[in-house]
């Protein structure tokens, strides 16, 4: 609808450049307009004539009148010129009934745009560590990343989702040997301490026991690798105490990486590959990586290691220390570099708040590698903090250690945590209140926009069930009532909603959406009676709105939000 009134007013600026303006250069300008603050002034405003006025010093309240008067279409009607020189206009009644139509024969494909014109986009997120379980801010990555992905591929882009498993260096290591010593106290459970004991089992056994007194923390705590021990002295008893760590890494990275996957299909985020860091060094890329940078002279050697060279933005960063072993950042220009060599044209990562300060040298790096910086695009996003009874929850009941991600889920709900996990920009920390995302009440934003969907499935039901009517042909120019036209033109407004939130990369702006339209629904059918036994016509056009609205519904949560829509509640 935005684009359509921007080409009218486009128009109409261009038919008086043979006249009005024709005294004039040729005309550089660019058309806007903006919903008002104020709705009493109309659905949208244009500051167009005031753009103008800048440019041939000619008073914008005229300018406005003339542009008024040249407007020629039957979508805008109540144009007006207001101080300083604002237009302010309404769509016409007729167009928001026609559209209606619109959305009845389009279904799912109503809100869906080309803006992507079948860019490759890959992007990467959530990507924990294979080291432990995924807690609640892993939660929101997943719901961002995955409806971002959704959102995109319904705005044209060919989208392609990959988790990247960091399963080299040291927190590797240190997984192998925290799982051992966990191995080691089964054994010693089952009364088979003199057989675990010789000196190397001993001595890591003693350095666990140890651990952090010196400020340095070499070994993983968690509780869940006492899980692990027991199910791998299940499926081996003693025969994994002659392993050494790279064996019990591999037993547990299997194990936690599966469950991650099987949580994460749970909450309907689905990977296209998993792609391991292991394979980048395997397969000599990492190493191929660091010659192209050699070779393009983007490297420096100082202090005995390897250097990727600054910029103006960003300091030296080391790619290759001085014991000979790569770093990290070293692989993560490396992967990157596989993306692009792969045939993405947009890369879109998804990373927590420590990752900061990786910003802006992997965009350096981009740039290095022959790609416009620009086509990284990094979202950091903000903590979650969990609430229960107002108290600030951080630990596991169970556990007594951190809430994981699943124990929140299992206890609210899918639908809740990838709703409310949506509903702030990344840029802002979520209070996640556990109490309100159980309530099923209009209390709980998921709730209330659900029970908007099954009510109209229940109002569907009951037309055709008590009335024996259905969607279909109706008197859509009995629709006049303000409700009515509110809705309506909130459904009109989807379309624009939805290629915004493509644009600026923002899922949480189609949850206020969500919100409002919910709202304007419950609004509708409170004060508009839609089943009428004693005025058919106007219960049949309704019925087309109820259902239209359905529709909208159900695209925007279960196809770009991920949240299921009910026709039962």
């Amino acid at each position: 609808m935005k684009e359509q009134l921007v080409k009218i007013i486009e128009d109409a600026v261009k038919k008086l450049e043979n006249s009005y303006f024709s005294t004039f250069d040729k005309l550089d300008y660019n058309v806007t307009v903006e919903k008002p603050r104020d709705s009493k002034h109309g659905d949208y405003a244009t500051n167009i004539a005031l753009i103008l006025a800048a440019k041939i010093k000619k008073n914008p309240l005229e300018i406005g009148e003339q542009i008024c008067n040249a407007i020629d279409s039957s979508i805008i009607e109540n144009k007006y010129v207001a101080r300083p020189g604002f237009i302010n206009f309404s769509v016409s009644l007729k167009y928001l009934q026609e559209n209606l139509k619109v959305i009845h024969e389009q279904k799912e494909k109503y809100g869906t745009c080309n803006i992507g014109k079948g860019e490759k986009v890959h992007i990467d997120f959530v990507s924990a560590n294979p080291t432990g379980p995924l807690h609640i801010g892993h939660g929101r990555w997943a719901a961002l990343g995955d409806s971002l992905a959704r959102i995109l591929t319904t705005a044209g882009y060919e989208i392609y989702k990959e988790f990247y498993v960091n399963d080299i260096g040291n927190q590797i290591v240190n997984l192998g040997n925290s799982l051992k010593v966990r191995y080691i106290e089964v054994l010693i459970e089952k009364g088979k301490e003199q057989a675990c004991l010789f000196p190397t089992n001993k001595n890591l056994f003693d350095a666990f026991k140890n651990d952090g007194k010196n400020g340095v923390t070499s070994f993983y705590h968690g509780i869940y690798l006492k899980d692990l021990a027991q199910q791998l002295y299940e499926m081996e008893g003693e025969n994994f105490l002659d392993k050494d760590g790279k064996d019990f890494a591999h037993f547990a990275m299997e194990r936690i990486l599966k469950e991650q996957k099987d949580l994460l299909d749970n909450l309907r985020v689905y990977f296209d590959n998993w792609f391991k860091e292991s394979d980048l060094h395997l397969s000599g890329k990492v190493d191929a990586t660091i010659e192209y940078l050699k070779n393009n002279d983007k490297t420096i050697f100082k202090d005995n290691a390897l250097w990727l060279k600054g910029s103006e933005k960003v300091k030296d960063n080391v790619l290759i220390k001085s014991d000979g072993t790569t770093t990290y950042f070293a692989s993560d220009v490396s992967y990157h570099k596989n993306k692009y060599d792969r045939g993405f044209e947009r890369l879109i990562d998804i990373w927590g708040a420590d990752h900061h300060g990786h910003v802006q040298r992997m965009k350096t790096a981009a740039g290095y590698l022959g790609k416009n910086p620009d086509s990284l695009e990094v979202i950091i996003g903000q903590l979650v903090t969990i609430y229960l009874n107002k108290e600030v929850v951080k630990m596991s009941k169970r556990t007594g250690e951190m809430i994981t991600l699943k124990e929140v889920v299992d206890e609210v709900g899918v639908d809740a945590l990838r709703y409310l996990m949506l509903m702030k920009s990344p840029d802002n920390t979520i209070d996640f209140d556990m109490d309100i995302a159980k309530e099923q009440s209009k209390d709980n934003p998921v709730f209330y926009v659900q029970y908007a969907h099954a009510r109209i499935s229940s109002i569907l039901r009951m037309a055709e069930s008590k009335l024996n009517l259905i969607p279909g042909n109706a008197r859509l120019e009995l629709l006049t009532q303000q409700e009515e036209r509110q809705l309506m033109f909130r459904l009109a407004d989807y379309k624009n909603e939805t290629k915004t939130a493509a644009l600026e990369r923002a899922p949480h702006r189609l949850t206020f959406y969500a919100s409002a339209l919910a709202t304007e629904f419950h609004q509708f059918y409170t004060n508009c009676r839609v089943l009428n036994p004693e005025n058919l016509e106007l219960t049949e056009a309704r019925l087309n709105l109820a259902y239209a609205t359905k529709i909208v519904l159900r695209n925007l949560l279960e196809d770009l939000l991920g949240v299921t829509a009910p026709t039962s509640m």
